[in-house]
């Protein structure tokens, strides 16, 4: 007979309304270590008189009165795959045999733990756990006491939330089906407090080209972690070590302010972000010469000679070359300067170069002059 997927082996003569019949309660998909192999009447009770456990036809043990229950020490069986037999007996001697396929698991599961050492209050702990007979529980543990738990076998699982700075225990447990338990320690920073940096470049900066933005004058207890730039927005790179500076190519937007964010977190997970609005200029400004002798004039004493500069962005200098050297600089607007023509010899060259507030430089065309 069949019953319920089960093999079922009894008398000929059986009077099937009072055999008695037993299964295991809550059977298992995976058995290890030592078990108490709990059995359940679900026919005639009171006519059963034994109920034996067999392991691959081999006898286990024999329970004869309630509560219905073996021992079974499964270290005795190497681990696989294994067929448990329930052999019901009642007190008319027919017996009643219900069989199924388990496994014998002495390894505990795997655990790897993706933690390096810093851990801030409420934190999170990924655990990704893997076992051939399947996880039941998994918990972790702040200094030996139990602060969080979750039954599936990839979870992310919380630190204490009112955990103060400074050094803790952790510890993380996984246990399979068959009661095999893993266990991973280890010692760690509590690190609540957002990291504290300087930036650069700063606020209401003028900018050209490729721009160095950078974290600098670090203090955090457990250190940066990770620091991702972004403009108006939209991120252009990640960094995860040291040096924490990154390139932004300004010429990919367009000219005016925009607002620049570094946004870094420590290896514990505290975030800080500082925003700083910056002016993106790549044009060069404009610049002539205003009053000065005209080109191949004959110039025997000191002359005034003024620059007319403009920017969108503002000029920040203009300085006066003589025959390709800086001879003077004047960041006011007016630029004059004063030739002495006298310092240069009978023929020297004469320039204009104006810089605007991001270091875009413009020059005139040069007029040569004599004495």
């Amino acid at each position: 007979m069949i019953a319920g997927g089960a093999t079922a082996a009894h008398a000929a003569d059986e009077p099937s309304t009072t055999q008695a019949r037993a299964t295991i309660w809550n059977k298992q998909s995976a058995y290890g270590g030592v078990m108490t192999v709990r059995f359940f009447l679900y026919e005639a009770p009171a006519e059963a008189s034994r109920i034996d456990l067999l392991a691959d036809d081999k006898l286990v043990g024999t329970a004869t009165e309630d509560p219905w229950t073996v021992t079974w020490d499964t270290n005795a069986y190497p681990e696989g795959p294994v067929r448990l037999t329930i052999r019901t007996f009642d007190k008319a001697g027919q017996a009643w045999a219900e069989a199924f396929d388990t496994w014998v698991d002495h390894t505990g599961p795997t655990l790897p733990v993706d933690l390096d050492g810093f851990i801030k209050a409420g934190g999170e702990v990924y655990v990704e756990s893997k076992d051939k007979s399947g996880i039941t529980r998994m918990e972790l543990l702040a200094n030996d006491v139990v602060i969080d738990t979750s039954q599936a076998s990839n979870a992310l699982l919380h630190w204490d939330a009112k955990a103060v700075n400074g050094p803790a225990k952790l510890a993380v447990r996984v246990y399979d089906t068959a009661r095999n338990m893993t266990e991973y320690r280890r010692n760690v920073l509590v690190d609540n407090d957002r990291p504290v940096i300087t930036v650069a470049p700063a606020a209401g900066s003028y900018v050209r080209g490729k721009v160095a933005v950078s974290v600098t004058g670090v203090r955090d207890a457990s250190g940066l972690g990770i620091f991702e730039p972004s403009i108006d927005g939209s991120s252009f790179d990640s960094r995860t070590k040291a040096p924490w500076s990154s390139t932004l190519n300004s010429t990919f937007w367009r000219d005016g302010r925009h607002v620049l964010q570094w946004w870094v977190a420590d290896r514990a997970w505290n975030v800080t972000v500082v925003d700083r609005t910056i002016t993106i200029d790549n044009h060069v400004p404009k610049v002539a010469f205003g009053k000065a002798p005209k080109n191949k004039a004959h110039v025997s004493k000191s002359v005034k000679i003024t620059a007319n500069a403009s920017d969108g962005y503002g000029v920040a200098r203009v300085q006066l070359l003589v025959n390709g050297k800086v001879v003077a600089t004047d960041s006011k607007a007016g630029y004059t300067f004063t030739l002495n023509p006298k310092k240069y010899g009978k023929k020297f060259t004469v320039q204009l170069r104006a810089y605007d507030r991001a270091g875009n430089a413009k020059l005139t065309e040069k007029r040569t002059y004599h004495r």
